[in-house]
């Protein structure tokens, strides 16, 4: 019975696509800080079925050296045709050049699936204020390329 009924639920079930993974690299811009420009990596992983809320890791550096990593989380607030536009919080650690203190950060970015035009591929774009226990609130901006891994 039980063979019979497993047997049943393998050939009549369902299944539903896992939503996608993303990395994204990219470049930043802090008009605050010195150097002004930042690099960035960022990972950003579904933590719910539909894909709304993600979780999201970034890491930034200038001159070569690590700046921030942050673990944070992202939230879908809007979404048409190839636009999703996500509101997003971190906390973490920061990296001076004499000393660790932690980060908090709050803001928000769009990504744009070119996967239409060239697969897997994506862009985004977003905003965030910054607040370390190094450095005063800051202002940055940061644009990125996402590569989809997986997912439908």
């Amino acid at each position: 019975m039980f063979v019979v009924c497993m047997a049943a639920s393998l050939a009549f079930g369902q299944t539903v696509p896992a939503p996608p993974s993303y990395v994204a690299l990219g470049a930043g811009f802090n008009s605050t800080a010195s150097p002004q420009m930042i690099g960035g990596a960022a990972y950003l992983h579904p933590l719910t079925d539909d894909g709304k809320t993600l979780a999201y890791t970034l890491a930034t550096f200038t001159n070569g050296k690590p700046t921030t990593v942050e673990p944070g989380a992202a939230h879908l607030v809007l979404k048409q045709g190839l636009l999703s536009v996500y509101a997003l919080g971190t906390a973490g650690v920061a990296m001076g050049a004499d000393n660790v203190g932690t980060v908090v950060s709050g803001g928000g970015f769009a990504m744009f699936d070119l996967s239409k035009w060239v697969k897997s591929l994506g862009m985004l774009a977003g905003a965030r204020e910054l607040k370390s226990t190094i450095v005063d609130a800051q202002p940055a901006l940061f644009f990125a390329v996402t590569y989809k891994l997986g997912g439908n």
